[in-house]
């Protein structure tokens, strides 16, 4: 059984309070300067809510949930050597994967990155399958 607190919704509902310049109201961004921060829209998180729920797998490692400045979500796993998050537009219902692969200290190769759409049964299945593969090497 999953702790509470990584419970989908419970950590998604603590988003709700946020408004725009939650984050003191300026971010700051490699490239790109300053922006205001953007609080997640209720509509984003109830739409991730019923995905998370309704396709992430009970058996599998809960993620950390997190707002972004971008108005967004991300969701944190930390696997063993492996360190994966997943960057999710609540908007578009994109995402940007990354994953690091912290084997060798000193190496920068190990990293992966890769966008997928949270809309296709195809990236939900090739991202499970990609969280399961790392919780069973961690183990």
């Amino acid at each position: 059984m999953q702790s509470e607190e990584l419970d989908f919704r419970r950590q998604l509902d603590s988003m709700r309070h946020l408004e725009d310049g939650w984050a003191d109201g300026i971010s700051y961004f490699p490239n790109r300067g300053k922006c205001e921060t953007k609080a997640p829209s209720h509509a984003g998180l109830d739409w991730l809510a019923g995905a998370l729920n309704s396709r992430y797998p009970e058996d599998l490692p809960r993620p950390y949930l997190y707002p972004t400045p971008e108005g967004g979500v991300q969701a944190e796993w930390s696997l063993g050597v492996q360190e994966i998050s997943l960057d999710i537009d609540l908007e578009t219902h994109t995402s940007y994967w990354h994953r690091s692969d912290f084997t060798d200290k000193f190496c920068d190769d190990n990293d992966e990155e890769r966008h997928i759409s949270l809309d296709k049964d195809e990236s939900w299945h090739w991202f499970i399958a990609e969280i399961r593969r790392f919780a069973e090497l961690a183990k």
